[in-house]
């Protein structure tokens, strides 16, 4: 959600100290007519989804040029998506979360149906992600909840047709802004389904949910909230186009956080504070997690960081 910079200084705080770390060399991967909200990576190629307007473009790995997709209903601000992994329960397609909290397919061909609606009515940021492990049933799972939300919100899982079940609730402050499944090798939060969480101009945090609803604290930013959110594959990537692509509304930017340069935190989880542009590295330490601020070449006063994908 994007709002005015009002803050100054900030300290981190996680399970364990943070670490400094080499620069990388955040650079552009593309330049675009829409107020990114977020940025997907389908496998073949990349969509680029505008906040508001409901549209999404189509590029391939290397960025632009960058040609209509599709349009979504206007249901408010953010839209989230994510494509069904190949091979099991969901009919292929993109799976989009609105503000409004309905969950559309969209076919290859453009086709919109609305596959499932959450039982909330306060707006959403959208966060959703597909349980690739089996821990969640593989089924897709959805968070409600949004930055000026006191009492947090609500994760749901929706089978492939369209039935919600609510899992858990996680506390505020702030609320969801993205989802991903924690990698196998994360620590006591492996497979747990992550979310990272935007309190106003002052706090966010990376928080695990177990199928049960059990929720734990992995690390908390002050000064931010967190927004984008990444997992990094253990295995490397040595295209020139790899990395973590974050969408950026304020810019219009698709930012490329480049593969070769994260290759030492394989496995881990990468996310990113909303206004600041600061970029964390989370890894699990010795039963616990630490958090590690990554030095980068983003130094601009005013970003508004949003949905975020890997790029192989």
């Amino acid at each position: 959600m994007r709002r005015s910079l009002l803050f100054g200084i900030v300290f981190l705080c996680s399970a364990s100290t943070a670490t400094a770390s080499p620069r990388v060399g955040v650079r552009p991967l593309a330049k675009t007519d829409l107020p990114l909200g977020d940025v997907v990576w389908t496998g073949a190629q990349l969509l680029y989804v505008a906040e508001r307007t409901g549209q999404i473009d189509q590029g391939a790995p290397s960025g632009g040029p960058l040609r209509p997709f599709v349009t979504l209903p206007r249901e408010g601000e953010e839209v989230r998506c994510v494509p069904a992994p190949p091979g099991q329960r969901f009919r292929a397609g993109l799976y989009c979360h609105t503000a409004q909290n309905n969950v559309y397919r969209v076919s290859a061909d453009g086709r919109i149906v609305l596959f499932a609606k959450l039982p909330e009515r306060r707006a959403s940021d959208g966060a959703l992600a597909f349980d690739t492990t089996g821990r969640f049933g593989y089924d897709l799972l959805t968070a409600t909840g949004r930055s000026d939300d006191r009492h947090g919100g609500a994760v749901f899982a929706i089978g492939p047709h369209g039935t919600v079940t609510k899992v858990g609730s996680y506390p505020g402050p702030g609320g969801a802004e993205n989802a991903a499944i924690a990698p196998a090798s994360f620590g006591p939060a492996s497979g747990d389904l992550l979310l990272t969480t935007d309190k106003a101009r002052s706090e966010g945090r990376l928080l695990a949910m177990d199928p049960h609803g059990r929720v734990s604290a992995i690390a908390t930013v002050r000064g931010d909230g967190l927004n984008s959110l990444a997992v990094l594959p253990a295995s490397r990537s040595e295209g020139r186009s790899s990395g973590v692509a974050i969408a950026d509304t304020h810019s219009r930017i698709a930012w490329l956080v480049p593969g070769a340069q994260l290759r030492a935190f394989a496995g881990d989880v990468l996310v990113a504070a909303e206004l600041r542009g600061w970029i964390f590295i989370v890894e699990p330490e010795a039963g616990g997690y630490r958090t590690i601020r990554l030095e980068t070449s983003l130094t601009g006063s005013q970003y508004n960081l949003e949905g975020a994908t890997f790029i192989p």
